[in-house]
This record gives C-alpha cells, structure tokens and sequence, in this order.
C-alpha cells in the first residue's frame, strides 16, 4: 500500500498555527491534515477525491488545509520562499520575491506563488469555510479558465467570488499575522517530514497513536482504506447527493471530476452533464486547459 505511518502526533491539543484562534473547527473523531500546492496540478486533481470523501465520510473527519507553496520532489529539499529562489510550477521559470506585501495600489505587479499562498491564509481569517471557497476559486482561474496572476487584481476576483469582505481581505493581505499563519504551515510541513504535495494526514484525535501519512494521488480506494484503518471501525457512508444539487453547490465542475465522485465511466458522466445542458441547469465551456461545466444560477 502507499502510504506510510507518521511519527508526528496531532496537533489538536496545541496551538500552532497563527489562526487557530480565528478558525474554529468543529471536533470530530479524524483529523486530516491536507498539504496542498495552491499550483500544482496533482493537488488539484486530488480535489475530487476529497469531495467524495467528505461527501460520504464528513461527518468522521475535519479537513484542515496545510499551505506548501513550493517542494522540491528530485532532492526532497524542504524550500523556505522567505528566503530562497524557488521554481513557478505553472510558468517553469525563476521568480524571485522583491516585497511580499505592499498597499494594493503599490502591490508589486509580479505575483509569486508564496503572494498566493499568503492571499489563501488570508483568507482563512474569515472562517474555514470562506478560507476554502477562497482556494478553490483561485485554482479554478488557474487549472480550469487558464487566468493569469500577472497583479493583484488576481486575488481580488477570487476573494470577491468567494464572497469574502473585501475590507478585511485587503488588510489581511498587508498584515504580519498572514505571514506568521504561512510560517506555521510550512513549520509543520516540516515537522511532519512532507516532502510532496498533495499529501494527506489522518490521525485518530482520541487516540495517542502515529498518523498515517499517504502521498500523492492515488485512486479513492487507497483514502477509505486509510479512512477505515486510523478509525479502526467500518465508516457507513453517507449517500452522494444527486448531481444536480451537487453542482449547483460547486457551481463549476468538470466530467472527469464528476466521473470520479459518482464512479460512472467518463462517458456516462459527459452524458448526463448533456443531459443538465438540455434543462438548462448547467452550461458548457471550452478554453485552451479543458471543458468545464458551469451551473446556471
């Protein structure tokens, strides 16, 4: 199997990141500790197979995204954006961090992947759930409508389709907390020894025993097993809602992505996505990345 046991113990019981005060997560028996590249591909392929399993499993664990920004997989070198030149996954070339905020009218016009990763643990300040829609709309521009982040006003389409409060956006932007809450994401990559993004850690919050640690993408399978294992018990899943409410809550959804929630064959879920298009529920869209499928409010 792919994954490995983790010496590192969770966290709940300590504070360590600089926003632990400003997110409540609710207690529930699994904690899953998700470390994430905002751009890397295989951490947004990963995304659905955390929405089915919150979809079927939600109510046995919390999901607490870990912000990475940048690991190197050929050295596994642990990298510090703070103070080193670091590769653009997305752009394949060097970017180096001249300030890492400003005023937005002086925002520097270059955004790096750490400015991303720093407008991600901004918005976690408004909530979990708002810290979440933030980092969804953001990968969304990126792997699904190919939007470039040439300026700030980048963050700012996001933080508005995300519904956040602007006012509180922008100053958390500029604020040392932002960077302080980055810091402690990364201290923790650290600690836990990951070396990859995506990588997923469950722990047993009731329970004084190693996590179990399992990196990469793998197929969905592989997260149960590991589900179902840490909870030492068989989880009974939830039912999937229909498709049609699911996308109407994510509001923009890809085939693939709705192939692998409802475990149809890539074909069946082009089909009924048609099938939606017909009733006037979703629309299609094409771009030079993919199709996707965007729900008609």
């Amino acid at each position: 199997m792919s994954w490995e046991q983790t010496k590192v113990k969770s966290f709940s019981q300590e504070s360590t990141s600089a926003n632990d005060q400003t997110i409540s997560f609710n207690h529930k028996l699994i904690e899953i500790y998700y470390y994430i590249d905002p751009l890397c591909s295989k951490s947004w392929s990963l995304e659905p197979y955390l929405k089915k399993l919150s979809l079927q499993y939600g109510h046995y664990f919390t999901i607490r995204p870990i912000i990475t920004t940048h690991m190197t997989v050929t050295n596994k070198t642990y990298l510090n954006p703070m103070n080193l030149n670091y590769s653009n996954q997305r752009n394949n070339h060097q970017l180096r961090d001249k300030q890492l905020m400003q005023k937005e009218n002086n925002f520097n016009h270059t955004l790096s992947p750490w400015t991303i990763a720093l407008a991600i643990k901004a918005a976690e300040f408004q909530g979990k759930s708002a810290g979440r829609l933030f980092l969804r709309k953001v990968q969304q521009a990126l792997f699904l409508k190919d939007t470039h982040f040439s300026d700030v006003s980048f963050l700012l389409r996001c933080a508005r389709l995300a519904h956040l409060d602007m006012d509180e956006f922008k100053k958390d932007l500029n604020s040392k907390m932002a960077k302080k809450a980055l810091q402690c994401d990364l201290n923790l990559a650290h600690e836990m020894n990951v070396q990859y993004a995506p990588t997923i850690v469950f722990f047993n919050s009731l329970l004084d025993e190693e996590g179990i640690k399992v990196s990469g993408l793998h197929s969905y399978h592989i997260y149960t097993h590991v589900l179902i294992k840490i909870l030492k018990e068989q989880p009974i899943p939830d039912d999937l809602p229909p498709l049609e409410k699911f996308i109407a809550t994510s509001e923009v959804v890809t085939a693939d992505e709705i192939s692998i929630i409802y475990d149809w064959p890539l074909k069946k879920a082009e089909n009924e996505l048609k099938k939606l298009k017909l009733r006037r529920i979703v629309e299609k869209k094409d771009n030079q990345l993919c199709a996707f499928w965007s729900h008609i409010k």
